[in-house]
């Protein structure tokens, strides 16, 4: 189970806000991120179970999810995937 901060407690993450700091490096954008040991990006884009791509990123040969960009009510499809991947 992915579990998000409550909306009042803003997390920064280099999975978040590294994305910005090129095109506007005085903006914070609130956000938290998942790394994931190793990259497993393409079996999530490719999708697992008939469920939808997830995309991510690879830093450091680290797989990274920006959860702001994923939809709470896919969280528990996102950790099914992870899972099933891993």
């Amino acid at each position: 189970m992915i579990r998000r901060p409550p909306r009042s407690t803003p997390l920064y993450s280099s999975a978040a806000s590294d994305v910005y700091k090129r095109q506007l490096p005085q903006v914070e954008i609130p956000s938290f991120g998942i790394r994931i040991d190793g990259d497993i990006s393409t079996q999530l884009r490719m999708g697992t179970n008939g469920g939808l791509p997830i995309i991510a990123r690879v830093e450091n040969g680290n797989t990274l999810l920006d959860m702001r960009t994923i939809n709470p009510a896919f969280d528990e499809q996102v950790a099914a995937s992870i899972k099933q991947v891993l």
